[in-house]
């Protein structure tokens, strides 16, 4: 595999995450209680994380 393609496929990677993570804030927003604040958390985390990986590759 060739660099070109090692970074499309990280890119496309991390952009999938994000939808992920975009997507439990989101729907933790309806649940009531512990089980959306946890769902929430992690969403955030994820984010979180592609963050620290973003910068950490652009120092």
């Amino acid at each position: 595999m060739n660099e070109y393609t090692k970074k499309r496929l990280t890119t496309i990677g991390g952009l999938a995450l994000l939808a992920v993570c975009c997507y439990l804030i989101i729907d933790g927003q309806r649940n009531i209680g512990y089980t959306g604040t946890v769902q929430m958390l992690i969403g955030l985390a994820g984010i979180l994380v592609l963050f620290y990986l973003y910068n950490r590759s652009h120092r």
